[in-house]
């Protein structure tokens, strides 16, 4: 999986003002995660859990679709710089794949903020949901698509 430099560093240092448990939504395009936007997740919730706004989830997935994103991921921060995904994190990755019998594969990404992003992938093998550690790479360029600003 690789990321851009300025996308990476906009998710870290971005997200370090909306504390712990704040998430949004990336885009995958091919092997890239391409853009990102930022969601308050719903009011409400327990506090220290990110759940995501599924109207803007929608929203994204069809504004993204006509720009060429073929999967989503929704990210999350994690308190103390903890990379791992939680055990709540698991049982919500296999909630999504249990509601949606189509859905093949999406992808997690925790942010450390202003340090690091941990992407774990999620796909249906054999009828199971198999997540593992993704390895990103960080490219200073690539050619891209252009994505307006009212669609991050």
């Amino acid at each position: 999986m690789e990321m851009k430099k300025s996308l990476f560093d906009e998710i870290i240092h971005s997200s370090s003002g909306f504390g712990y448990e704040t998430g949004g939504f990336v885009g995958v395009c091919g092997n890239k995660i391409c853009v990102w936007a930022f969601d308050e997740g719903v009011r409400g919730a327990r506090e220290g859990v990110y759940c995501p706004n599924k109207n803007k989830f929608y929203f994204m997935i069809s504004s993204w679709r006509e720009i060429g994103v073929t999967c989503l991921g929704i990210v999350h921060t994690h308190l103390n710089g903890n990379p791992q995904l939680s055990q709540g994190d698991v049982r919500y990755i296999n909630s999504i794949f249990d509601r949606n019998g189509n859905l093949v594969k999406m992808f997690f990404p925790i942010v450390i903020p202003d340090k690091e992003i941990h992407v774990y992938g999620s796909r249906r093998k054999d009828g199971e949901v198999l997540i593992q550690l993704v390895p990103l790479k960080i490219i200073m360029y690539s050619r891209s698509l252009f994505v307006p600003d009212f669609v991050r």
